[in-house]
């Protein structure tokens, strides 16, 4: 089997720009494009992107920038995971490479167990949809690494076939946001939120393997990543106990500004 090479950590990565943990699988913010410009009160149109002076200095001490409300990684050492990949092996699992990943992304969730639960009250969903949203994000994320998929493959994409499957990216993200949304207004049961995320899933996976030439078998190499590479998922380990991350407050008890 070809074990693909990554970059540092898909735990790393995902964490640095809060993927997909927010619900509604935020796979890029480029695909929702929002006006930059306003009108004063005399008509004018401004853009909203200019640097606005304040009209008081800011006070030494008070006016600080927030804390990012962003999840960090687990402090994991290397071992476990390829633990998990190895057993899989043996034990004849078909997708051991998704067993390592998912094993990866249950650490990640755990160590930002506050986090996750206050996404989950924030958009009217479960934790462990949060979980399988988390999961889903970090491999369309991963998927979208074309040199590690090029290597699987045998050859270069085309420059179509990679503009492909961006766009399958941000199609599948809108649908995906406006259904659950619907669904969650609607109260649909839980039933019914899990039949879309799967749903979601597949069609992803089944419509990327028709833009890429990759399948179910090479889609697992890639989630594997290299066993020899510190920091692949494969590599990063679940540890029995794992603490939870302890600079993380919620929205609600983090100071406003001045106090």
């Amino acid at each position: 089997m070809k074990l693909a090479t990554l970059r540092p950590s898909v735990v790393l990565v995902a964490a640095g720009v809060a993927v997909a943990i927010a619900a509604y699988v935020r796979w890029s913010d480029r695909s929702e494009v929002t006006d930059s410009r306003s009108q004063d009160s005399h008509g004018s149109t401004t853009s909203l992107a200019a640097p606005v002076r304040p009209a008081r200095p800011p006070v030494p001490g008070r006016d600080t920038p927030r804390r990012p409300a962003e999840p960090l990684p687990p402090p994991l050492a290397p071992g476990e995971l390829a633990e998990v990949y190895e057993s899989a092996v043996a034990a004849g699992e078909a997708r051991p490479g998704e067993r390592a990943f998912r094993a990866n992304v249950t650490a990640f969730i755990q160590y930002n167990k506050a986090f996750a639960e206050d996404q989950a009250n924030r958009e009217g969903l479960s934790v462990a949809e949060v979980q399988e949203l988390t999961y889903l994000g970090f491999l369309v994320k991963q998927t979208q690494s074309w040199s590690e998929v090029e290597e699987l493959i045998g050859h270069d994409l085309s420059p179509d076939q990679r503009q492909a499957g961006e766009k399958l990216m941000h199609d599948i993200n809108s649908a995906f946001k406006a259904a659950m949304r619907q669904l969650v207004a609607d109260g649909a049961d839980p039933a019914h939120r899990w039949d879309l995320i799967r749903a979601t899933t597949k069609r992803y996976k089944d419509d990327y393997f028709a833009i890429t030439g990759m399948n179910p078998d090479l889609l697992d190499d890639l989630l594997a990543g290299d066993l020899r590479r510190e920091y692949s998922p494969s590599v990063t380990p679940v540890p029995d106990e794992i603490p939870h991350n302890p600079d993380y407050r919620p929205p609600s008890e983090r100071p406003e500004r001045g106090e």
